[in-house]
């Protein structure tokens, strides 16, 4: 196609773009059905933003729920948020997804897939930044409070 329309850009040039944008997460796999980040991941892209702008110590609201994609494909999705972050957190900005589950928010499901984002949240209470220890307050909500 690019070669019949100048201003489509080139198969290589996508590829490298993917692999560019794709090297910026750290996107681990539990199985063929379960994607994930760690909190750690995103607290530490966050922490420089968020230091900017308040004094106060993180505080991270998790949440999740189950969505259909189509007829045949249903996803459990887990978020999070940083309270911190002000108006930003109620946007599409400010929602980091840090689980993605392929099949229904069933309690077996969710207990196989959180099992590391959960044992996480058990030990992750601080985190170092700028020579300061910070700590972590977390709100469970949703799907994930079930665990």
């Amino acid at each position: 196609m690019s070669s019949l329309f100048s201003q489509l850009p080139r198969f290589y040039a996508v590829e490298k773009r993917i692999k560019e944008l794709n090297s910026k997460w750290n996107i681990l796999t539990k199985g063929k059905n379960v994607c994930y980040t760690t909190i750690k991941s995103v607290l530490v892209e966050r922490l420089p933003y968020i230091s900017e702008n308040t004094q106060t110590d993180p505080a991270i609201l998790t949440s999740g729920d189950g969505t259909r994609i189509g007829k045949r494909l249903n996803l459990c999705v887990v978020t999070m948020s940083i309270i911190n972050e002000g108006s930003v957190c109620k946007t599409a900005a400010g929602n980091h997804v840090i689980c993605l589950m392929k099949g229904g928010d069933s309690y077996d499901n969710i207990m196989y897939g959180l099992e590391e984002i959960r044992e996480e949240v058990k030990t992750l209470k601080t985190i170092r930044f700028n020579d300061k220890e910070i700590t972590i307050t977390y709100f469970l909500m949703g799907t994930i409070s079930s665990c």
